[in-house]
């Protein structure tokens, strides 16, 4: 199954872009923290993602949502 981003909150004030995926898993980026730490990912169940696997496949859904609205 391929993610796509439902929903999009962009937190200008507190530095956070918050994406919804479809699967109701939550991608938390605060653009202003180094690469390492600027992603944070949580389940429909508000626990923490650990998978890389499972991580990337959610960055790269917020990615293509970023490049189809021309958001950087």
């Amino acid at each position: 199954m391929i993610l796509g981003v439902r929903g999009a909150n962009y937190q200008i004030q507190q530095g956070m872009n918050e994406y919804t995926l479809t699967d109701n898993s939550t991608v938390t980026e605060t653009p202003s923290l180094p690469a390492s730490s600027r992603w944070k990912y949580w389940d429909a169940r508000q626990r923490r993602i650990l998978d890389k696997t499972t991580q990337k496949a959610m960055k790269d859904a917020v990615n293509r949502h970023k490049k189809k609205w021309g958001y950087k």
